[in-house]
């Protein structure tokens, strides 16, 4: 079933008919199980089979049945147009043909647990099991890196709902049904579900990729509750555009056990499409919440075999092309030995060169990345041990910021008493990047700091605690995402505490370089991201790389409070110094 072409096919000679499971506006899908060419049927193997009715209207037509034709042929061109994509997160298409009875069939992938919708009304109503903050993350994550993959390709979906949503074994979830799908950068057609449409397409404003953030935020309530309605009967919908429209504050206030999406939710259903955050954002928040969930890893399992399938495929298709026309056309020995096809040949040589080193730096990572007894056998339990962390009120931030420029004078200057000092620097200190002046925003801190060699950076979080790290080599921007680097001088400490830790394990990770955020010490000891002064996104939690505490177990509530104050916090103040050797 690779490889379709639109051409006319009998779906009797390809397809048995199992079972109904929907009926639509625009046709009926069906549980169907593919025929070989021999017409016996291919065990353990499922499609789901919709098929849509294609008649041409006649001459005595009525306008509305023409207006509903062109309805139906509009949708399906654009989802015939969609048929290109393809992502672990988004539905297959797997085959597509018209029939002699004016029928379009579109073959996908079968999703045994039915859509969003049906997988979390029976999560609720027969099960009575609520989605945990680390499932929901998960379906959420996933959903991203879907919308992330469409919107690369300048497609927006515009009917982000459970019901276009489809649940796998697993808890795979992959986004379905482009009908109403659109191209390029503006448009301003009113398309979607009314309990799930961006204030600006109700408005009839000209809209971006940004509404496909606002449906997701409410498929986020959704999860949480099993409805898109509040108590009353009112929409969820209405509710979030009434409340943004007149400049109110957010009024839908999530359950306890939720709390922690309160903001990211708040911030996705922002009236103003320009303050949603971005997918990338947003994946960081959710992959924060996931925690050790055996769901996801079986995930990355699947997504890296998906690719890795996918780069190899593409690779031999195209070297079995290559070589094909390179024996044919090179016995022309002149050709062959010009300058041109020489430079060619070399460069192709150069990028295979580049793609081993990355593959070989991945094999290295996979080897060096080991936790030690305490940390890789740990279980994650709710704590008792503390009491929940209180950020300072404004009246206190004043007498923090007093403290947090004492302490940070003090090591920079190397000054005062000597056996209060934590670490001793070696070299004079140069302020390079403030965030409270130069904005808390990744590629102000990678234009100010990138490539000047050692530096010292402290941070102040909104619970008061002044922390940081050293490292001997230089910030930079990677060519992609991220990059994680050895530096066997690098260090962390909290000077609140009066504390400073060394490498223990994992050295490979050191320092990491966010091309998109601000700074990373160890795989998760610290992180301080984009925008950490306005979203509680940014984590300390020691131990990963660099020594845990005496006392202190790794994955406990202590561990991750340590030196920030919290799992998750918002920044007050961060400095980087260069620090210029004697």
């Amino acid at each position: 079933m690779n490889g379709f072409g639109l051409k006319i096919s009998n779906p009797d000679m390809k397809y048995r008919i199992e079972k109904l499971i929907g009926t639509g506006a625009f046709g009926q899908v069906y549980h169907a199980s593919p025929l070989n060419e021999k017409q016996e049927l291919i065990e353990n193997m499922k499609v789901a089979f919709k098929q849509q009715d294609i008649h041409v209207f006649n001459s005595s037509a009525t306008d509305l049945e023409k207006e509903d034709f062109m309805m139906r042929l509009l949708r399906l061109l654009r989802e015939i147009a969609t048929f290109q994509l393809k992502h672990p997160n988004i539905v297959e298409i797997l085959d597509a043909f018209p029939t002699l009875e004016n029928k379009f069939v579109i073959v996908s992938e079968f999703a045994e647990e039915g859509n969003l919708e049906m997988y979390v009304k029976k999560r609720l109503n027969q099960e009575k099991r609520k989605l945990s903050v680390s499932e929901i993350s998960f379906i959420m994550l996933q959903l991203l890196e879907g919308l992330d993959y469409t919107h690369t390709c300048k497609f927006t979906h515009r009917d982000i709902s459970p019901d276009n949503i489809l649940v796998f074994d697993g808890l795979i979830v992959k986004i379905c049904d482009f009908g109403i799908a659109s191209y390029g950068t503006k448009t301003k057609l009113n398309a979607g579900k009314d309990d799930y449409k961006a204030p600006e397409i109700c408005l009839n404003q000209a809209y971006d990729n940004k509404v496909d953030i606002w449906s997701l935020g409410v498929v986020l309530h959704y999860l949480m509750t099993g409805s898109d309605k509040l108590s009353g009967d009112r929409k969820v919908n209405t509710v979030l555009s009434n409340i943004q429209s007149l400049q109110l504050i957010q009024k839908i206030d999530l359950e306890e056990q939720y709390s922690e999406f309160q903001q990211i939710f708040n911030e996705m259903t922002s009236f103003q499409a320009e303050k949603r955050p971005t997918i990338q954002d947003l994946k960081e928040d959710f992959l924060q919440l996931i925690g050790f969930n055996n769901e996801y890893l079986a995930y990355q399992n699947y997504v890296m075999d998906y690719y890795f399938k996918q780069a190899n495929s593409s690779f031999q298709s195209s070297m079995k092309q290559l070589q094909k026309y390179a024996e044919f056309h090179f016995r022309n020995v002149e050709l062959k030995d010009s300058k041109a096809m020489q430079d060619n040949i070399n460069g192709l040589l150069n990028d295979f060169d580049q793609y081993i080193e990355t593959m070989q730096s991945f094999l290295t990572r996979k080897k060096e990345v080991k936790l030690d007894k305490n940390v890789a056998n740990f279980r994650i339990v709710p704590s008792r041990e503390e009491a929940k962390a209180v950020p300072l009120t404004t009246e206190e931030i004043p007498q923090k910021l007093e403290e947090y420029r004492r302490l940070v004078d003090q090591h920079i200057n190397q000054s005062g008493d000597v056996n209060e000092l934590v670490f001793r620097l070696n070299g004079q200190c140069q302020l390079l990047y403030k965030a409270s002046s130069d904005t808390f925003k990744g590629n102000a801190f990678h234009q100010k700091c990138d490539n000047k060699g050692p530096t010292v950076a402290f941070i102040l979080s909104e619970y008061g605690q002044i922390f940081g790290g050293y490292t001997s080599i230089p910030w930079k921007s990677p060519e992609g995402l991220y990059q994680q680097n050895s530096d066997g001088d690098a260090f962390i400490f909290q000077l609140t505490k009066r504390a400073k830790y060394t490498q223990s394990q994992n050295t490979g990770f050191a320092v990491g370089h966010q091309k998109n955020q601000i700074l990373q010490f160890g795989m998760t000891d610290i992180f301080i991201k984009d925008n950490c002064d306005e979203r509680r996104s940014s984590s300390a939690n020691i131990g990963s790389t660099y020594q845990l505490p005496n006392g202190i177990q790794y994955g406990t509530q202590q561990c991750e409070q340590y030196l920030a104050g919290s799992k998750n916090f918002k920044v007050l103040e961060i400095e980087v110094y260069q620090v210029s050797r004697d």
